[in-house]
């Protein structure tokens, strides 16, 4: 008989032929199991994405005006509208005599 042929993946056993229409079903049953797995994993891995990107917004960043370096806005050091990501910028800025 033509077209009886056993195509083993690990332990399991497909059976592959041009009259087995049964190998062919199998066949496309795992196959649309592995999309599902895929897809469900997919989902999963992107609500997770979503919560890390949902803690980091509001985070805005700030530039230190005499460095460049950009800081959290909540560790940045203010003054006169300007920026400063340290004392040492800070005083700096302020010329050390102000």
């Amino acid at each position: 008989k033509r077209g009886n042929y056993i195509l083993s993946v690990g332990k399991i056993p497909f059976f592959c032929g041009m009259d087995n229409k049964m190998g062919i079903i199998k066949v496309l049953l795992f196959t649309l199991l592995a999309v599902g797995v895929f897809l469900v994993f997919k989902k999963i891995r992107k609500v997770s994405d979503d919560k890390v990107v949902a803690k980091s917004f509001g985070n805005k960043m700030l530039g230190c005006c005499i460095c460049e370096t950009h800081i959290p806005e909540r560790e940045a050091i203010m003054h006169r509208d300007k920026v400063y990501c340290s004392e040492a910028h800070l005083k700096q800025g302020l010329g050390e005599g102000e």
